[in-house]
């Protein structure tokens, strides 16, 4: 600015971020691993201030209820932090809680298992294909003199694009 007999002044800033106030997931929760596998998408949170800015440099905390993290351990320039998650060896759901100081956790769930498409019946097994095609089948099965009681893939590295079974066949 610059009035008339008064020298010229120049006015510099800088902005900083707040402390946070939020503390939010971003994405990759709800995802599926088959046991001891790792989910295809990382799970992000995102710390802010109470005007929405992000907060960089806040350390977070992650802890998993089974399997192994490889984790930030802070959040970044746009107030990100992100950790890939390979789920546990047994089947069911896992669960990765992220802290950042007081605020309230965030809570990822994922399922440790197989996610099918489609799913027959015949007899005294199940056979299943997965999105990509790839089969799976569990229970008696006579014809191969076995006994399998959780999804085990069809051996042969053969795809389907659908399936269905009767009494003694799949």
């Amino acid at each position: 600015a610059q009035v008339a007999s008064l020298p010229t002044v120049d006015l510099r800033a800088t902005a900083t971020p707040g402390a946070p106030d939020t503390f939010a997931m971003v994405s990759g929760d709800g995802q599926a691993a088959p046991p001891s596998g790792a989910l295809d998408q990382p799970l992000v949170v995102r710390a802010a201030d109470r005007f929405g800015n992000p907060v960089p440099n806040i350390p977070v905390s992650w802890v998993a209820s089974a399997g192994a993290l490889i984790a930030d351990p802070a959040t970044d320039a746009d107030g990100q932090a992100s950790a890939n998650w390979t789920v546990g060896s047994s089947l069911g759901t896992g669960e990765v809680t992220v802290s950042l100081a007081s605020l309230p956790s965030v809570r990822f769930l994922g399922v440790i298992g197989r996610v099918f498409d489609t799913l027959a019946t015949g007899g005294n097994y199940t056979c299943a294909l997965t999105g990509s095609g790839a089969p799976y089948c569990w229970g008696v099965l006579p014809l191969a003199n076995a006994i399998m009681t959780v999804p085990t893939p069809v051996p042969g590295g053969y795809t389907f694009a659908q399936i269905t079974t009767s009494e003694m066949h799949a």
